[in-house]
């Protein structure tokens, strides 16, 4: 900053001041330096017509001031050195294997090798891959696929810069350990919890949250997929991914602010890695964190210790994705197999409303490390698929960590039960725990129980009903079919309170849509027969309606008037 000249020197300070310390967002501080800097063009283009001889131009001296001038905020923040240390991996475009650049002292360049090395598993045995790494743009060598990985150490001598932020980092293990001695039950946070309470630290035999005079720093990491331009009917299915650490130790109202969020990387697009790629882009956090637990990171001037610094160590205790990430960072089958449970050893779909919980079985980690490591040196595909088909877990680098208990650390985070309504969906449909049901005021019992089947992810496209209006004909209908039916065939639709005959239930059934009918008619397995009775697989709902009422008339005992 000291040969810059006192224009450009303001202009940097004033966008870095805005964004660093005011918390304006980039582009509110990008508005803000431009706008400094077309004041400054006005300024000096005032002189321009009292001086023929400039004809219009700016001086040598104006010119040298302007080219000072920062072009942009990341401009303005690199000229104080605070725009972050990261590192630039070089991603395989084939099998998405990452390569941490060489540093050549002599040159001060980055290199990579040309081509991937990584040993893939082939029906023979290892085989490389052999991709090509890299691409000649402007004279410059640079990776094909960049994978930007920010430094852990750098976030977390920011964050113990901060009185206020290192004094909550130490109250939560302290907390927590006097409300354990006290025989305190209240959980204020997640250092309250069962499991914090009971997690061992580095030194076997001590917990956690028994610091010392150590930092320890509890984080949950973060995995998820996006189409970045969008998700819309027809559009492409273009995906790229975050990585990112949540801060435990922090009290819940500061803890997701964006300056305590550690963004690890972006993993490239266009596709999502498959199965055990996702395995080489969380690897270098990974190794972070197996630094940090074995033998901790000094930092040697702290907050609340500016003269010798502090021990701090780190532990992952929470890994929190929806179902597809939460899988394949873990190395689990996908949510839609016959292992429908990465917390209990319940088998198959037809136990995925088995709600018996005496029945859930907690799975053993040790025999699913044992899993993992016979899959991962397994030494062709054949075998490993043949691993995988029996046990249901791949290698994850999360095995790394000598604590990692994916029954106990592996969670669903609760953005998707309640912002996306999953939560309003299983009660609403599936629990059926309606306010306008519960008020209405008709308590005549149901002739006879049934076990419905549910309307999921597990039906079939063509009887899967899309519209929110839609589904809520599906409990009005299996409601009709179980409610007590007569034998009164005169038409007469006026019926004893609750019961209704065949013409008052056919036109009940025809005032519902043709789809939820469908769904019905699936679920009581009526559709072989329609589909044999037409040429064509398309069904009106006048079949529908009678083959419930069909139905209906085997199942129900008729009442008399």
């Amino acid at each position: 900053m000291a040969h810059l000249s006192p224009l450009a020197q303001i202009v940097i300070l004033l966008g870095t001041i805005c964004h660093v310390v005011v918390g304006l967002r980039a582009e509110i501080c990008e508005f803000i330096i431009n706008a400094a800097i077309i004041m400054v063009k006005l300024a000096m283009a005032t002189g321009l017509g009292t001086q023929p001889e400039l004809e219009g131009e700016y001086s040598a001296h104006q010119e040298f001031i302007l080219n000072q001038l920062p072009t942009s905020l990341f401009t303005a923040l690199s000229k104080f050195n605070i725009d972050g240390d990261a590192t630039l991996y070089a991603v395989c475009p084939s099998c998405n294997y990452t390569y941490q650049p060489l540093y050549d002292v002599i040159s001060t360049n980055l290199s990579y090798p040309p081509l991937c090395l990584n040993k893939l598993a082939g029906e023979d045995g290892p085989q490389t891959c052999g991709a090509a790494l890299l691409e000649i743009h402007n004279d410059q060598t640079r990776p094909i696929k960049p994978y930007l990985v920010s430094s852990f150490r750098e976030y977390l001598v920011r964050l113990l810069a901060n009185k206020s932020t290192e004094q909550l980092c130490d109250l939560a293990c302290d907390d927590a350990l006097t409300s354990l001695r006290d025989g305190d039950t209240n959980m204020n946070n997640v250092f309250q919890g069962k499991f914090m309470r009971t997690f061992e630290g580095p030194v076997p035999g001590k917990l956690f949250i028994d610091r010392g005079d150590k930092v320890r720093l509890a984080f949950a990491m973060h995995v998820d997929f996006f189409n970045p331009n969008g998700v819309r009917v027809g559009a492409n299915s273009d995906s790229i991914g975050v990585i990112s650490l949540t801060n435990l130790n922090l009290p819940a109202c500061v803890r997701y602010q964006p300056e305590n969020v550690f963004l690890v990387g972006v993993i490239p697009g266009p596709r999502k890695p498959v199965e055990t790629e996702i395995n080489h882009f969380t690897c270098p956090i990974i190794n972070e964190f197996q630094i940090g637990w074995e033998r901790g990171f000094h930092i040697s001037k702290t907050a609340l210790s500016p003269i010798y610094g502090r021990d701090v160590e780190v532990a992952i205790i929470l890994s929190v994705n929806d179902l597809p990430a939460a899988r394949k960072v873990s190395g689990s089958a996908g949510h839609t197999s016959h292992f429908i449970c990465t917390w209990c050893e319940l088998y198959h779909q037809k136990n995925i409303h088995n709600i018996n919980y005496e029945q859930w079985k907690l799975q053993d980690t040790a025999l699913l490390r044992q899993k993992a490591d016979e899959w991962k040196t397994a030494e062709n595909l054949q075998m490993k698929k043949d691993i995988f088909a029996k046990n249901h877990v791949r290698w994850s680098e999360f095995w790394r960590l000598p604590y990692w208990d994916p029954p106990r650390m592996l969670v669903c985070d609760p953005m998707h039960c309640l912002l996306e309504g999953l939560v309003h969906y299983h009660c609403r449909r599936v629990l059926e725990i309606d306010a306008k049901r519960a008020n209405e005021s008709d308590d005549t019992p149901d002739a006879f129980s049934y076990n419905w089947m549910p309307h999921n992810r597990l039906v079939p496209e063509k009887f899967c009903v899309t519209k929110e209006a839609e589904l809520r004909h599906i409990p009005r209908i299996q409601r009709l079919l179980i409610r007590p039916f007569t034998a009164d065939e005169t038409g007469n639709s006026v019926q004893a309170k609750g019961t209704m005959n065949e013409p008052a239930l056919r036109k009940r059934l025809l005032a519902a849509n043709k789809m939820p009918l469908k769904f019905v008619c699936f679920s009581l397995d009526l559709l072989v027969p329609l589909r044999s009775q037409r040429n064509s697989d398309e069904v009106i709902k006048e079949d529908l309606v009678n083959s419930l009422i069909d139905w209906v008339c085997c199942n129900m005992i008729p009442t008399a008037m």
